[in-house]
């Protein structure tokens, strides 16, 4: 299967944090059909993939969770009132179709693909807005969802306080350059699909295990990496997450960082990070002449490798983030080649680490 359609089937598929099960099935699928069955769900809903035996313990990591909304309440006259599940930017809101799944009276018992309720974010019309509407955008409390509903009681029989959703999402391939693709979700879907490359480029089980990793709850705080990381106690865990692109109109390398897309991934070097185990991903990418890029991290990396560096004893790990425009949007961007130069990258160093290099990646 090309990778495009992997992360197209993926990226489709729902996954609110804590509500993961619809991108945890088509992950499995995906697995299944690459003949790779070693395939485990923890008690948090993190997706545990096994490859080879051996001393060595390594761990790929990358959140398989999205942000969404959860509904808080339903008004007399049938509207839906929500907050959000992860930092959903209410810019993007107003206006958008979204899809919940609903467990009302109607739908109680029905598999997840049958519970969908389709429902309209509601917005007033613009030849209404007053001055200080036009200037300002609501606060989500104060958006609603249409559902057709003209009761409370006509919109339990679909829907009730507790159900989650997405805004509905568009896989798009752009046409100007078809190695950049478009949706909601990419961010961490793109690092997911990262990560099945890694094992489709490993091939057969090698002297050392690899656990790819797709975590839950990443978006409401890093608790499925928590989990996992505990669990597996990993001697090495490359973290794959995406950053945040510049250099489009609004946004250039002064207001954040020199990332741009399309030219490779993002090493990770700074305060946090073990840098020796980043040093070591440099000197393969120069070797090989992948091309990469280097993202500062002062503190905090926002990923999961915030939790998962001091698990236990702490364990040796680095971030290697994929490239991606309007982060948390409807329209998030990635580059395919910078999915497909991640793996290569990480692949080699897999086939690369030994269990007696451990030494050279520890503080000395």
């Amino acid at each position: 299967m090309r990778l495009v359609d992997i992360l197209k089937r993926i990226c489709l598929a729902p996954g609110v944090s804590g509500f993961e099960d619809g991108v945890r099935r088509a992950l499995k699928e995906v697995f299944l059909e690459e003949k790779m069955r070693d395939l485990t769900v923890d008690n948090v809903g993190n997706l545990i993939v096994k490859w080879g035996k051996g001393g060595l313990k390594i761990a790929l990591m990358a959140h398989m969770d999205e942000m969404g909304i959860v509904i808080r309440d339903i008004d007399e006259r049938g509207y839906l009132h929500f907050s959000s599940i992860g930092g959903l930017d209410r810019r993007e809101l107003l206006g958008r179709r979204v899809v919940i799944f609903g467990n009302g009276r109607r739908l109680l018992g029905k598999k997840i693909d049958e519970r969908k309720v389709i429902g309209v974010i509601g917005v007033k019309p613009v030849h209404l807005l007053k001055d200080e509407e036009a200037r300002r955008i609501p606060d989500i409390k104060d958006m609603f969802i249409d559902i057709g509903a003209t009761s409370r009681k006509e919109a339990e029989e679909f829907v009730r306080i507790g159900d989650i959703g997405v805004v509905e999402k568009h896989f798009t391939v752009l046409p100007a350059n078809e190695e950049l693709v478009s949706c909601r979700s990419l961010d961490d879907r793109a690092g997911c699909a990262a990560i099945i490359e890694v094992l489709r480029m490993l091939g057969a089980p090698g002297d050392k295990v690899v656990y790819a990793v797709f975590t839950a709850q990443e978006e409401i705080g890093a608790r499925g990496s928590r989990v996992a990381a505990f669990t597996l106690e990993p001697h090495i865990a490359f973290i794959v997450d995406v950053t945040h692109a510049v250099g489009f109109p609004g946004l250039g390398a002064r207001d954040y960082a020199p990332i741009e897309i399309g030219k490779g991934p993002a090493i990770a070097y700074g305060s946090p990070i073990n840098v020796k185990l980043s040093e070591f991903l440099i000197e393969i990418a120069e070797e090989l002449k992948v091309p990469y890029q280097i993202e500062y991290a002062a503190g905090r990396t926002g990923t999961d490798f915030d939790f998962v560096q001091i698990v236990s004893r702490g364990i040796l790990a680095t971030v290697v983030s994929i490239p991606l425009k309007y982060m948390h949007s409807n329209v998030e961007v990635v580059c395919i080649s910078d999915i497909v130069n991640t793996a290569k990258l990480l692949s080699e160093a897999i086939k690369r680490l030994k269990e007696g290099d451990l030494g050279r990646f520890k503080p000395s």
